[in-house]
Order: C-alpha cells, then structure tokens, then sequence
C-alpha cells in the first residue's frame, strides 16, 4: 500500500516524500515522539505520513492508503501559510541550517516551532526496517521568534554529529514550521515544509607550512563543494608569507591571509614562510637584449624570463641593454619605469617586464619577371 502511494505520487511528479523515523522532542509541540521509525532500532514500521503537518486524526478501522490520499491531495490544494527560504552546509559532520521564515497567514512566529529533519535515501525498502527506504537520521529544533512582530523570523540551527555516513549525497534535508492551531495543546499543524532535494558535497582542504610561522586554522577544513577557505597566516620573526603551493587551486594572498580559488576535491594549501622576496623578470616586444642585476655580492645577466629570490631589504640595481638591431623601448611594473637603471628595495614580491624591440630592416624579395620584353 505506502509503496502503491510512493510509485503513483513519483510518477505524477508531486512533491511528496514518504519516510520514517522515531525521536523524542524536548522542545516546543512534541511532534518528534509521533514520528516513527525502525531504522534507528524502534519497534514500529509505520510510515509516517505528513499530510497537512499531521494534522489528522483517526481513530477505528480505516483504509489507510484511501484516507492518506485523500490527506495528501488535500495538502497539495492547501496555500502555503508561510514561506521559508533556507540554506544548508556541511560542517565537518554535521548539518548547518540558515534561512529566513515569514508568515503568510497572520499567525505569530513567535508560537511556532521549526524542525529540522535530516533523511537518509537508501533507495530501497530494507527488510524488517520499514516500507519507505527513506531513514530520518537526525532531527533538532528551535523556537521561532519575532519579537518586533514583524511577521518574519530568522533560524539558525546545527545537528548533531552524523555518523557512519557512507554517502553524504543520499542525506536530505527537510523544515518544517509547526505550531497549535487555534491555541489547541493537543493537535498540530504547519505553516509550511520545505524539502531540499540533496545536500552540496564538501571537500577536505588540508593545511601545511615551511618555514617558521603559524596558519590559521591549523586542521582539515570542510568546504562545501565550488566555495573556498580562508587562512590567517601569521610568519615568524623576520619572515614573510613568501608563497602559496599545495594541490588546491590558486589563490589570493593579501598580507597574512589567504583564501584558496573555489574547491572542487580534496586537496592541500601549502604556505611557505620565508626571508626572501621573488624578484619575477619578464621579456617582453619584438626585440632581445641582456638585463643586468647589480647588488653587493656582484653582478648577474638575464636574457630570458626568470625569478630570482632575494633576501628581504637587499637592493638591486638593474641595467637593459638591448641586443645589435634591437632598442629597449622601457620597464613596466614592480616600481621600474622609464628607460633608464631601476633600483628596487626587496621588501616585497616584485614582478618587472623589460620591453624591446626589434629594428632590423625588412628585406624584400621579388621573384623575376619571365617573358618579358
């Protein structure tokens, strides 16, 4: 019969979801402790079926499936008596809920109370453990409040930690604002449910250094799938975050934080403290010629890109000369300009681009001309 109602609800598309579970509510309208389920070791198998929150009652002999279809169709009709928007997130292993409820039926936020459910899909009924093949895993709970009457009310609310979950992809999630119509202590109803069809995977961003310095946080991150992670990074006496490696894609690095690019896999952020400074040289234009690095311990060409590391607060004086039927046409970036000598103080990352341009003559050929007179 429940599967009879499952199969005929899937394939006319409805937003229907049948599932079981047994938990005890200590807040708020106990809800949880008519909610049933065998998965978690109860004794019951009956489906639990939220038509209008529940809100009905039957006493004697009944057919089940007439009378819960009957129910659900109704809830179908039913116009929402309040809108709720809200956000999940994985936390290490636990469920973050967000979000935001506002009513659409004149009823005070301030005497309802919202439920968040977490099922878990196994996609089929398991022998002895109910009908569905559908497990609420957790459930927790919160007052509602409007103290300004506003008739909008925000949540924020954390589960208890998962575990044994093999796949986090097969975890639902599901809220539920409840409360006592027409003051009744003793039947419930909904505002309104909102079921979330999966929950974003999340990747383990681990964090490493070299050198002398702290990173912040110093242990494995959970990051929700296509969003980042963020470190404070905070380098030992006389060093500096000098750069970023590690599996995890690239970054920006402003000062001491960092914050990766958007995390796709499992992957590591290296920092790399040090008490040198990269000095990047880029060629650059049509032409060639030699760059000339000057400090106290000598001098050293360059006729080709290259990255040279430095010593914090070393001074280098750099000279271009440009190759025969070549001109350099100037410095761009990392405090050169002009085309003069450029001396720079490595007290940071600088990066230099030397342009030159080629000036020998075009030559032209002309093939001979055959036939002529």
């Amino acid at each position: 019969m429940v599967k009879q109602l499952i199969d005929e609800y899937a394939a006319a598309n409805k937003p229907v979801v049948f599932f079981e579970q047994s938990v005890y509510s200590s807040v708020g309208p106990s809800r949880k402790t008519v909610w049933w389920n065998a998965f978690g070791g109860g004794s019951a198998t009956f489906p639990f079926v939220m038509a209008d929150s529940g809100y009905w009652v039957k006493s004697g002999v009944t057919n089940f499936k007439t009378e819960s279809k009957a129910a659900i169709d109704a809830a179908l009709l039913r116009p929402p008596k309040a809108a709720i928007s809200a956000m999940v997130n994985r936390v290490n292993n636990t469920l973050h809920f967000t979000g935001e409820v506002t009513s659409l039926s004149g009823v005070d936020l301030d005497t309802t109370v919202l439920y968040a459910i977490v099922y878990e899909d196994v996609n089929a009924p398991v022998s002895g453990k109910g009908l569905t093949g559908k497990y609420v895993r957790v459930v927790t709970e919160t007052y509602l409040q409007d103290p300004s009457d506003s008739g909008t009310a925000t949540f924020d609310l954390q589960t208890e930690e998962l575990t044994n979950v093999g796949d986090w992809n097969k975890l639902h999630p599901v809220v539920v604002v409840d409360y006592y119509p027409n003051s009744s202590s003793n039947k419930h109803d909904s505002l309104q449910v909102a079921v979330e069809t999966g929950i974003p995977p999340s990747w383990q961003v681990t964090p490493a250094k070299t050198g002398n310095g702290i990173i912040s946080p110093s242990t494995v991150q959970m990051v929700t799938h296509n969003t980042t992670a963020s470190f404070t990074l905070q380098p030992g006496a006389g060093l500096h975050a000098g750069s970023v490696t590690g599996s995890c894609p690239a970054g920006i690095l402003s000062g001491n934080s960092y914050t990766t690019g958007a995390i796709v896999e499992n992957c590591t952020v290296i920092i790399n403290f040090t008490d040198r400074y990269p000095l990047r040289l880029d060629f650059s234009g049509s032409g060639s010629g030699t760059v000339t690095y000057s400090t106290t311990a000598g001098n050293v060409n360059h006729t080709v890109d290259n990255i040279t590391e430095y010593f914090r607060d070393t001074v280098v004086t750099l000279t271009a000369v440009a190759d025969e039927k070549n001109t350099f046409i100037g410095w761009s970036g990392g405090g050169c300009s002009g085309i003069g000598i450029c001396k720079v103080t490595m007290d940071q990352n600088r990066n230099i681009a030397a342009v030159f341009k080629n000036e020998a003559p075009w030559i032209l050929f002309m093939p001979p001309i055959l036939g002529g007179k």
